[in-house]
């Protein structure tokens, strides 16, 4: 789950992607995981409960029964299921999303990372105080907070080019997605 420190969560919420409530099989699919996720951690986490090797047990197989259940959910509204690129593509371009390439930004200039976290951070609150994004704010008022920002910090904006830097295993790189698309297919067909 995205966080952003120190902002209350309705303001932490407006720099998700889109700034509108998410669709409903998201919604349903957030809350069982939620749901489940405390129901298993709580009984597994040495509540009183947990010393009983039953109690445990019981809140397994309840959490396996409810993803079962919200899978086959998700099953039948496949089917109907209508991608909106245009919308896909407008919520992936908020440049607030991008807030840890500027962390990595400031990094690759020298600043240690728990810094460029913080720096980042000050942005982010302005940003959302000011009713703005992180590209809109002037070079002037961040290099007022990092005399590291430069002319090349615009770069740092481009989601396509954040998305092929991410080659790690599991990561989101055009690359990654088409091998992980490829295998499933194989697995699927």
């Amino acid at each position: 789950q995205e966080t952003h420190e120190g902002l209350h969560p309705g303001q932490a919420h407006r720099l998700r992607a889109g700034r509108q409530r998410p669709p409903g099989g998201e919604v349903l699919l957030i809350q069982v995981h939620a749901v489940r996720f405390q129901h298993v951690a709580g009984e597994l986490a040495g509540g009183p409960q947990a010393v009983v090797l039953q109690e445990d047990k019981e809140a397994l197989f309840d959490s396996v029964d409810t993803v079962r259940a919200a899978l086959e959910v998700f099953a039948a509204m496949m089917p109907e299921l209508k991608i909106n690129t245009a919308r896909m593509e407008a919520a992936a371009a908020d440049p607030n999303l991008l807030a840890t390439d500027l962390a990595e930004y400031l990094v690759k200039k020298g600043m240690p990372f728990r810094e460029a976290h913080e720096t980042v951070g000050q942005l982010v609150r302005q940003a959302v105080e000011a009713n703005t994004t992180l590209n809109r704010i002037s070079l002037e008022n961040l290099r007022k907070v990092s005399l590291l920002f430069d002319v090349d910090v615009t770069n740092v904006f481009d989601v396509r080019r954040s998305l092929a830097a991410r080659r790690a295993t599991g990561a989101p790189s055009p690359e990654n997605i088409a091998t992980q698309i490829e295998e499933w297919r194989r697995k699927l067909v």
